[in-house]
């Protein structure tokens, strides 16, 4: 006798992309330090949108940041950071410039990394759900071009009081990171 079974995915596939940046400026205004455990909080993030019978099977986690050029006094320590990030099992460093200012750097290519990644992974069905931790207005048009012409579902983790209001929107469903639950990234 054969039996017919439903298949159904017991695992939804997520690809974590986070804007450094964002990330480590939020939490040093919320908690006062931007340590965060790059091993536990993919998990802990998904599980926060994912309930039920599925699970989320994290594919992978892509961390976004910057570096400044290697005469700068700063460039040793962030290398030495991106390096520790980068030995993290299952997650991918990508950098783009910081660019020296008037009273100090400023982040150059990073979104423009975030939006190919988030693109390119989308058509190549890569994931079925991205979280992108990110609270730039200047991401409303990824958003829109991956939900639009995929089908792809783009949930966000948003710092309170650290966003653009128009993103909230655009995102299938949102995360708020406040004081009473920063503990789900730390």
């Amino acid at each position: 006798m054969h039996y017919a079974y439903a298949l159904t995915p017991a695992f939804r596939q997520v690809m974590l992309f986070i804007d450094g940046g964002y990330l480590r400026q939020s939490l040093r205004e919320i908690q006062g330090t931007d340590e965060f455990d790059l091993l536990k909080f993919p998990y802990s993030i998904a599980g926060q949108f994912i309930r039920g019978s599925l699970r989320p099977e994290i594919i992978r986690t892509y961390y976004y940041g910057a570096i400044c050029d290697p005469h700068e006094p700063e460039y040793n320590k962030l290398k030495t950071y991106y390096d520790k990030l980068n030995k993290i099992r299952g997650v991918e460093v990508k950098l783009g410039s910081l660019v020296k200012i008037e009273n100090g750097f400023r982040q150059k290519g990073v979104d423009v990394l975030i939006a190919i990644d988030v693109l390119t992974k989308a058509y190549q069905n890569h994931y079925d759900i991205a979280i992108l931790i990110c609270g730039d207005r200047d991401i409303i048009s990824l958003i829109q071009a991956v939900k639009d012409s995929t089908g792809k579902r783009i949930y966000g983790v948003l710092f309170q009081d650290h966003y653009s209001l128009e993103l909230e929107k655009e995102y299938d469903d949102i995360l708020l990171i406040t004081n009473e639950n920063v503990n789900l990234l730390t």
